[in-house]
């Protein structure tokens, strides 16, 4: 886990702060202590552990997963002064690191270093206990297990972006494992046992080098940025293959209810008359597309900002759905009035 504490005696408003960060954060539960008050939240289809913000007297605390998404470390900075902004109107500045702003201590080489060490905590774990316990998990109590990166040809001596990388990819497809009340009690009893644990050589994960499947040495650096473009783009093909099977099912149930007419009715006229009867379902259809569609490319456009890359992909994803849009439309057309 990653915190920084901002000190403060105002009182948080939780929804005028999530409307405030001007980004799609859903608040997930909260919860409550002796000392503090605990505030859940994640960013939808990009988190994959939690952020919390514990309220204090005169002091708050920002916390993220050590495991958390590439994505949501470069999200930290941003988090953090906002709050400040929002409870002090002032940006956050770290006494510790010579009073340097969130954005300059929270860095690429931060980030490096935060998923370094959390990888290194789990592999000295790993090589003792039989599991891991994610911080901030997404819901249930989830672990991580030698058995569970072995289905994805990971070990204690993989490389660090490597074993970050599956985690993430298990983490986002929901095949986190869920802890039963006989393993948790198990793993607490372990907890006051003494035990030696070896560490197995770490690398940070902006440094490392590992050999790929045909032997070759290569930098390695698991770019979040790219499996997050990834996803979204596949995202796309559902969307489209939904829309072509919505479609397809509106033009079987036109050609059933035309063939039901007797023959002397099947005229092209009625053929025009029951495919307009269609209209109201294939403009819902269409309204939803669309919507999914400006989801996926204003989120796509996001992740190439956050990351400092061009939007010309998500511009390209959007024109490339108008135009097969527009093609399928005027062949469809066509085909009506001509075929």
């Amino acid at each position: 886990m990653r915190s920084v504490c901002i000190h403060s005696s105002e009182r948080l408003n939780l929804d005028a702060f999530l409307h405030e960060l001007d980004v799609p954060v859903r608040f997930e539960f909260e919860g409550y202590d002796e000392e503090r008050s605990y505030y859940y939240f994640s960013r939808p289809g990009i988190s994959t552990t939690l952020f919390v913000i514990a309220e204090g007297p005169d002091e708050y605390e920002v916390m993220i997963d050590g495991l958390a998404s590439y994505s949501d470390y470069k999200f930290f900075p941003y988090l953090t002064d906002c709050l400040c902004q929002h409870l002090n109107h002032e940006s956050l500045v770290i006494p510790e690191s010579a009073g340097r702003t969130a954005y300059r201590v929270y860095d690429e080489s931060w980030i490096e270093d935060s998923i370094g060490e959390e990888v290194a905590m789990l592999k000295s774990a790993l090589s003792v206990f039989p599991r891991y316990y994610v911080g901030f998990p997404l819901e249930g109590v989830g672990y991580i297990s030698l058995d569970l990166l072995a289905q994805y040809g990971v070990n204690l001596h993989s490389s660090t972006p490597r074993i970050y990388g599956y985690i993430q990819y298990i983490m986002r497809n929901g095949l986190l494992p869920q802890a039963t009340d006989a393993e948790l009690e198990e793993d607490c009893n372990r907890e006051d046992q003494e035990t030696e644990v070896d560490v197995p050589q770490h690398i940070s994960i902006g440094r490392v080098k590992s050999w790929q499947i045909d032997g070759a040495e290569t930098k390695q650096q698991e770019a979040a940025c790219e499996a997050e473009v990834k996803a979204l783009i596949q995202q796309t093909y559902a969307l489209k293959a939904i829309a072509e099977k919505g479609l397809n099912s509106s033009i079987s149930a036109a050609k059933a209810e035309y063939k039901t007419l007797p023959a002397e009715q099947q005229t092209k006229t009625k053929k025009i008359m029951i495919c307009l009867s269609k209209t109201g379902e294939l403009t819902s259809l269409q309204s939803y597309c669309d919507k999914e569609m400006g989801r996926i490319v204003s989120q796509l456009r996001t992740v190439l900002k956050e990351n400092g890359q061009s939007t010309e992909l998500a511009d390209q994803v959007m024109s490339t759905y108008k135009a097969e849009k527009s093609q399928r439309y005027a062949e469809l057309k066509n085909k009506l009035y001509n075929g």
